[in-house]
């Protein structure tokens, strides 16, 4: 696997009538006569599809494989939705209802054919993949299994390495596991064989662990997030009311408590995300959705006189480039990948790459040919085109402002990239959508 490392002129070539983009090395917005570009390329070449990159969809994909729950799933139950739990260099990791909770199994990423003989049914545990690439399932009330703590080889034999503990979730870090406690409140992290290595309680109950290589955030229910050292389990990041967010060479801070809106940055250096923060952007926010750089614009854009954004790169201390216009939209913008698409007062909408500036392609304001981006979700990007979940639709959306394609998505459908492959999970069915 190897992500698509693009590294473009330093130039911005811009269009007419949308104002003026400005690459700079500060952080204030100032709109300058001209336009100077930071060297070298932000991006860092992590051996895979991430950050809202994906494989090819600039066309209409087809669909590569489908699994039928109740034909292709022992003992599947209900039309629950079937997610993909992880993935690991033999497969990816399935889960499903079944039986008092969940089965998991492996499948072949490149047909979908199951790669083990007979599921592990967890029952209320869970299952994650490990850097070894080792499967670790928590089991509580599952069938057959006893309770407690299991490796599943590569042919979905299970072998049982400790007694259970109580455990509602597990994540893979290094080469052991991360487990949630049942009421939510304390994560342990702990050897393959159930020795504790760190234990840490929360006063909220934790609602999502983000785990990519040593970088480890913790969410909480009252909005707190926390980076934590994954040696120790303290915080390296840690904050209220805000929102953590990783890109290829660190992070974001999105400080979001009223009058005190702010985005800090942080660098990561070798794996591990840098303490000492980089910069700090006060009255800013950053563009929700999968992206490779940051996209900021004014935290409170009611008393913006007009649309303003600026790119960054977080282990930077300044702007990689702004833009500001009369035109633009105060907040229809949608950052996407390596792209960020600008909407202007018209319902016009024009495209720019993130790591330059380079200005991509402009289309005219909602018509018979150009969608209605209504609440448009970012699901990555393809090339020059955008896919985005937009009014139960999957719409591949050009810099034109055209649909390349669409796909109507059942109700409920979830969209999720894996390694650069956009997988659908719709009722009761789960297919990987073939890349051209």
């Amino acid at each position: 696997m190897s992500s698509r490392s693009r590294v473009r002129a330093l130039s911005a070539r811009l269009p007419f009538g949308i104002g003026t983009v400005v690459v700079v090395l500060c952080a204030a917005l100032v709109v300058t006569g001209g336009v100077v570009l930071a060297s070298g390329d932000a991006r860092t070449d992590d051996g895979e599809y991430a950050y809202g990159e994906l494989r090819g969809y600039e066309r209409e994909p087809g669909t590569a494989w489908t699994i039928v729950g109740q034909e292709d799933l022992p003992d599947y139950t209900d039309e629950v939705t079937i997610e993909i739990a992880d993935i690991s260099d033999e497969g990816w990791l399935i889960t499903y209802p079944s039986g008092l909770g969940r089965s998991f199994v492996m499948v072949d990423r490149r047909t979908g054919k199951l790669l083990w003989d007979s599921p592990i049914n967890a029952g209320q545990g869970d299952c994650a993949v490990n850097e070894a690439g080792q499967v670790g399932c928590a089991v509580q009330l599952g069938t057959p299994l006893e309770d407690g703590f299991y490796l599943v080889d590569d042919a979905g034999v299970p072998t049982r390495t400790a007694e259970y503990l109580d455990t509602k979730a597990v994540e893979g870090l290094g080469t052991n596991f991360l487990r949630v406690n049942r009421v939510g409140h304390q994560v342990t992290l702990n050897t393959p064989a159930g020795k504790s290595i760190w234990a840490r309680t929360f006063a909220a109950p934790i609602v999502g662990i983000d785990v990519t290589g040593d970088i480890v955030i913790i969410k909480t229910a009252d909005a707190s997030q926390h980076l934590v050292n994954p040696a120790t389990g303290e915080d390296r990041i840690g904050c209220d009311q805000c929102s953590i967010r990783l890109y290829p060479s660190g992070v974001t801070v999105d400080h979001q408590a009223y009058g005190e809106e702010k985005v800090v940055t942080y660098a990561t250096v070798n794996g591990r995300v840098d303490a000492d923060p980089v910069a700090e952007a006060d009255g800013l926010r950053v563009l929700p959705g999968p992206s490779t750089l940051p996209v900021l614009n004014a935290a409170n854009r009611v008393f913006a006189a007009e649309g303003q954004y600026e790119v960054r790169d977080p282990a930077r201390p300044g702007a990689l480039w702004q833009i500001r216009d009369g035109e633009l939209s105060k907040g229809n913008a949608v950052a996407c990948g390596s792209l960020v698409d600008f909407g202007r007062l018209d319902g016009s909408r024009t495209t720019y790459e993130l790591a330059d500036g380079t200005h991509i392609g402009s289309g005219p304001p909602p018509g018979p040919q150009q969608p209605i981006l209504a609440n448009p979700r970012c699901v990555g990007s393809s090339g020059t085109t955008m896919v985005l979940v937009n009014q139960g639709v999957l719409t591949g959306l050009t810099p034109a402002n055209t649909a390349a394609w669409e796909r109507g998505l059942s109700s409920p459908g979830l969209v999720r990239v894996v390694d650069g492959y956009i997988v659908v999970s719709e009722g009761s069915t789960l297919s990987m959508l073939r890349p051209n």
